[in-house]
């Protein structure tokens, strides 16, 4: 059964919750999925949060196995994610983009890391390795841009080309690396 939800629209990405309970079940995520994957970023984000303002910042998402997100950090802020759903690698950068740490990801049926919590300004990113990649995110607020660092030797998220000899690159040298369980 479907169930129904009260949000608004910030943008084709990113959806607040109206509701004073927010409750999600697998019907709605398989929504999430369905706007992820009509999404030009293939991602989709339901804020739990009401406003970009709020201290707490708790947030379902939805990247496909397509997501490019852009190696950043956080200035000052915490964060956590829980996967749901899906599989993944979690990659941690040095100042330079050299990869420091690389850690599977999954939910906790997968018996891989369903968890991750990051208390300190490093570069970090995702890479989806299942269709989807469905996880709970939790960050302090408010919303600032100004606290998220793009790393410079990243490519934009516009530049496509670019983005795919980055994630071939990223490909190749995690095969090498050591998966922290």
């Amino acid at each position: 059964m479907f169930q129904s939800m009260q949000t608004t629209k910030k943008n084709d990405e990113v959806f607040f919750a109206k509701d004073k309970i927010v409750t999600l079940n697998s019907s709605y995520i398989a929504s999430l999925k369905r706007k992820a994957v009509n999404n030009p970023n293939n991602r989709v984000r339901l804020c739990a949060h009401k406003r970009d303002k709020d201290l707490l910042h708790e947030m379902f998402l939805v990247h496909t196995k397509n997501t490019y997100v852009r190696p950043h950090k956080h200035l000052g802020k915490e964060e956590s994610l829980s996967i749901i759903e899906g599989r993944g690698t979690f990659f941690l950068f040095n100042e330079k983009g050299q990869i420091v740490r690389k850690i599977k990801i999954g939910n906790y049926q997968s018996g891989l890391v369903c968890y991750i919590r990051i208390e300190l300004p490093i570069y970090h990113n995702l890479v989806i390795n299942s269709r989807y990649l469905v996880f709970h995110e939790v960050i302090r607020g408010p919303f600032d841009s100004s606290h998220a660092i793009a790393a410079p030797w990243s490519p934009p998220q516009n530049e496509k080309e670019k983005v795919k000899v980055y994630l071939k690159q990223l490909g190749k040298a995690s095969s090498a690396l050591y998966y922290a369980q």
